[in-house]
């Protein structure tokens, strides 16, 4: 278990709080990650143009963004000391 949820770091409401913040986080992480994986199918058939390879890699690394802003919507309790 994480460290975070030790009572003395936050009420249980906070602890539930938490978990349902970071849920939902994880949730659209994982849409995203699914987006992804649908889109690099599709430019991997050998059917897919150049130009609609190259559509697909933009929204790719678009997503890529979004997720890296999710990741620094993170509380930084759950961040691993440095």
């Amino acid at each position: 278990m994480l460290e975070i949820f030790d009572d003395e770091l936050l009420t249980p409401e906070e602890q539930q709080e938490l978990a349902v913040y970071m849920d939902e986080k994880l949730a659209q992480i994982e849409d995203l990650l699914y987006r992804m994986k649908r889109l690099a199918l599709l430019a991997a058939r050998e059917q897919t143009p150049v130009e609609e390879r190259l559509r697909l890699q933009k929204e790719i690394h678009t997503i890529e963004k979004e997720i890296n802003a999710l990741a620094d919507q993170m509380p930084e309790l759950l961040m691993p000391p440095e």
